[in-house]
């Protein structure tokens, strides 16, 4: 995964979700999610540059929850942010919603749909 560069506000991104496998070095062992950045700011403490990311949490899209279109909003620094990678949201989109079963459509891929990231032609 490669770190973001000229982020800006409404910029698609990934972000750190939970860890998996703390026993692991590095990002290796965490889950992504994508998110847009809503605003950028400077830290109080040591003047870093931080990004206020708007991102889908984990059952997104999904209607047996209570609020399936929630997301959460958290600041993040700029190290902890990568570039978005569609590869699998673009195999997901060759085949209508039909086609898969519920729950295919992963929460990143329901996120960018609703946000107009990609546009959900096969429906």
């Amino acid at each position: 995964m490669k770190h973001a560069q000229n982020i800006k506000v409404g910029s698609l991104v990934q972000v750190p979700d939970y860890c998996f496998a703390p026993n692991r070095r590095g990002w290796n062992g965490w889950i992504f999610r994508a998110g847009i950045v809503l605003a950028i700011g400077k830290s109080k403490r040591d003047g870093a540059t931080l990004y206020k990311v708007e991102r889908c949490i984990r059952g997104y899209g999904d209607s047996r929850y209570p609020n399936p279109k929630a997301t959460i909003t958290a600041w993040f620094r700029k190290d902890a942010i990568f570039e978005k990678d569609f590869t699998h949201a673009n195999y997901v989109m060759q085949h209508p919603r039909s086609y898969w079963c519920q729950g295919c459509y992963d929460e990143d891929t329901e996120f960018m749909i609703d946000h107009g990231f990609i546009a959900d032609y096969n429906e």
